[in-house]
């Protein structure tokens, strides 16, 4: 065969590939578009912290703390995600021997259209905590999301 017929050869068989991928191309349906689904958002707890003041965002000022005085105000601070318009918080505060000290719930401090949030919750006892352990437990939706351990010493 001589370099030109191979050349011809070449030229022609290219030419019928590339007529076939553009014809093949043509008979795609329209229809067949990429659908892409966001991935499900499930609301939940991302951390909690207890300290002895919050901020104007409710987040824990001054460092965390797990020991406080009889008479200090004790601050949970609790952040979330992806919670909505009827997502509910609740905090259980208790004493050494599983007496129920505290038990409060309010809707999550959602701002408007934001994905996080930060929630705070606090306890206090004019007359004084008596010394000891404590436990706060927090709860979304009904469902426990933990359970931070801090002491009241004199």
């Amino acid at each position: 065969m001589s370099p030109r017929r191979n050349l011809l050869l070449f030229v022609i068989a290219a030419t019928s590939l590339s007529a076939c991928g553009k014809k093949d191309a043509e008979l795609a349906p329209l229809d067949t578009a990429v659908v892409v689904t966001p991935a499900p958002t499930v609301p939940r707890v991302l951390g909690f912290e207890l300290g002895h003041a919050v901020d104007s965002t409710r987040r824990i000022s001054g460092g965390v703390s797990s020991t406080f005085s009889p008479r200090d105000t004790v601050w949970l601070s609790v952040r979330t995600e992806n919670t909505g318009a009827n997502s509910m918080l609740s905090a259980r505060w208790s004493f050494q021997d599983g007496q129920r000290v505290d038990s409060t719930a309010q809707a999550v401090a959602n701002r408007s259209g934001a994905a996080d949030a930060v929630t705070e919750f606090h306890i206090s006892k004019p007359g004084g905590w008596p010394a000891g352990q404590y436990k706060v437990e927090v709860f979304l939706d009904g469902a426990s999301q933990g359970i931070k351990d801090f002491e009241i010493r004199r």
